[in-house]
This record gives C-alpha cells, structure tokens and sequence, in this order.
C-alpha cells in the first residue's frame, strides 16, 4: 500500500518524470500485492482478515491512483477539466460499488455459478492489467486517455452490469 501511495503521490506532480515514476511504482505495487496473496495462500497462512485488508488497501490505492493523476494533470496544465473528470470517475467509482454489491455480492455462489456473464465480469472487476496501460500512456506522456476513458468507463461498466444481471433475473425467473 505504501508503494501504490507513493505512486499516487508522484502523480500528483507536474512533470512527466514524476508521472513515469508514479505509474512504475503503481506497477510494482500491483505485482507486489499479486505475489504476497499467492505466498500465503501457498503457505496455507490465507485468511479472512487479509482477504478483506486486501481489497481495502487495493481500492484505496486505486483511488488514490486515479486521484493524484487527476491532479497532475491539472498541477501541470492548469486545465479545469482534469478535475471535473475526477469528479465524473469518482461518482462513477461509486456508482460501481453500489451496483457490484446489489448485482453480485448479494447474489448466493450458487447463482453466481450459473452465471457465466457476471462471472468473467467479475474477473474483469478484479484484473489490474490497467496498470500496466498507466505505464505505456505515462511513457507517451497520455495519461489523460486514461483518465477520461475511465470516468466514462466506470459508468458503462455499472450500464453493462445492470443489465446483465436484469438480465440474468429474468432468466432465472422463466
């Protein structure tokens, strides 16, 4: 967690060094907290506690993530829209967890089972593969593509989920 903060905070400076940087640590965060999940489970030291600690720290990292991006941006340009747009991927972050949580984990693991589309939509859920495209648009210094697909993005994704799971409702239903 402190790696991906430290991340965050590079971010959060103008300048596209600082913001290379930022999106590296954000990187060795992300295959840090990949490893020590699989060392414990290899150990058989999992638990329920560091499960949750886990996803916690992960979606505070993020945010904290999308938010010192948000600000680099502005810092380095000055344009407003930087942060209309973490305000827009904020609500949008929201919008997610409350549609995650009534679609999928109020859902029994028997119904999950029987639903390949919310399934691979929660793979897509938990995959941080976009940090490594934080990294290549830092490298050409475009991390404000990623900044506004991902306000946009996270109310599509919300969209998608919804409606796969009135879907998935109705099915079950006939």
């Amino acid at each position: 967690m402190i790696i991906g903060l430290t991340g965050a905070f590079f971010l959060s400076l103008p300048g596209y060094w600082k913001h290379l940087f930022g999106s590296l640590l954000f990187l060795l965060c992300v295959v840090i907290d990949g490893v020590d999940g699989e060392v414990a489970r290899l150990r058989l030291q999992e638990t329920s506690f560091g499960h949750y600690l886990d996803v916690i720290t992960d979606n505070i990292v993020h945010v904290a993530i999308f938010v010192g991006m948000a600000l680099g941006l502005y810092h380095g340009t000055g344009d407003g829209r930087y942060i209309q747009a973490l305000w827009f991927l904020l609500g949008g972050f929201g919008l997610c967890a409350v549609t995650v949580y009534f679609c999928i984990l109020r859902l029994s693991p028997e119904v999950l089972k029987q639903s390949p589309k919310v399934m691979r939509l929660m793979a897509l859920l938990t995959n941080r593969d976009f940090a490594y495209l934080i990294v290549v648009l830092a490298l050409i210094h475009r991390l404000q593509w990623f900044l506004f697909g991902a306000a946009a993005g996270t109310y599509l994704f919300a969209a998608i989920l919804w409606t796969l799971s009135l879907y998935q409702k109705r099915a079950i239903s006939r």
